[in-house]
């Protein structure tokens, strides 16, 4: 049977795991690591085109006219279809220019990722911080919201007098999250790999690498980040 691919992103907790992590169910046994790790879409996700239509201004207006519409401006609804560390990104980019600018880079950053396995999925500390995330969810569904400090005083009491049987229960969650997570870490570092040698015969096929004719001829330039690799040397013309 061919493994369905997760739903869209949990809420994330401080340690960066989600609701069903905090519970202790086996998502990691449900989804293959592919479908853990999608890889990146070459054109950002977007929650709804009809939602596109009616935020970007003028759409109908140039669509009458026979021009091209506007390009999309991202928001939350979108982001939370992206890969996380594209959404990182996203999110930094807007804080320090603005959505449009971090909109259009996102369109960039995309294309130029396009097929490289997403981030491998973080895990608790300790068998104690998956507690203390299960009890804040807990607290925060009761009552609406969460005092860090009263309410986390609060849950360490109770996990001081938690008994021991399930403390362990906590700890054996916590290794095999860890195992789970050293084979992902293993997987991944095989596909990124396998995805930067690929990128790379791409680019020498053909595709302009000098970053001075690429700017005269309307390109945009190439991604070089530490996923990416250095681009390989032009070939002699």
């Amino acid at each position: 049977m061919a493994d369905q691919p997760p739903p869209k992103r949990q809420r994330v907790d401080e340690a960066g795991c989600d609701d069903a992590t905090i519970k202790g169910d086996a998502v990691s046994n449900i989804y293959s690591m592919e479908a853990r790790m999608p890889p990146c879409p070459k054109v950002p996700p977007v929650a709804s085109t009809e939602c596109k239509v009616k935020r970007d201004g003028g759409w109908r207006w140039v669509s009458r006219h026979g021009m091209d519409p506007p390009k999309p401006i991202y928001g939350p609804k979108d982001t939370i279809l992206w890969p996380e560390e594209a959404t990182d990104i996203f999110r930094a980019t807007k804080i320090n220019r603005d959505p449009q600018y971090a909109s259009r880079y996102m369109r960039w950053w995309f294309e130029n990722h396009e097929g490289m396995p997403g981030r491998v999925p973080k895990i608790f500390r300790s068998a104690y911080s998956m507690y203390y995330a299960g009890q804040k969810g807990v607290i925060f569904r009761s009552v609406g919201k969460f005092n860090q400090k009263k309410d986390g005083k609060k849950i360490a009491a109770a996990w001081k007098v938690l008994g021991e049987e399930e403390k362990q229960t906590y700890m054996d969650k916590i290794a095999t999250l860890r195992d789970q997570h050293e084979a992902d870490e293993e997987w991944w570092n095989e596909e990124i790999k396998a995805w930067r040698d690929t990128r790379m015969m791409k680019l020498r096929s053909g595709v302009e690498l000098d970053p001075l004719k690429r700017h005269s001829m309307g390109l945009e330039p190439l991604c070089e980040c530490s996923k990416c690799g250095p681009l390989p040397p032009a070939l002699p013309t």
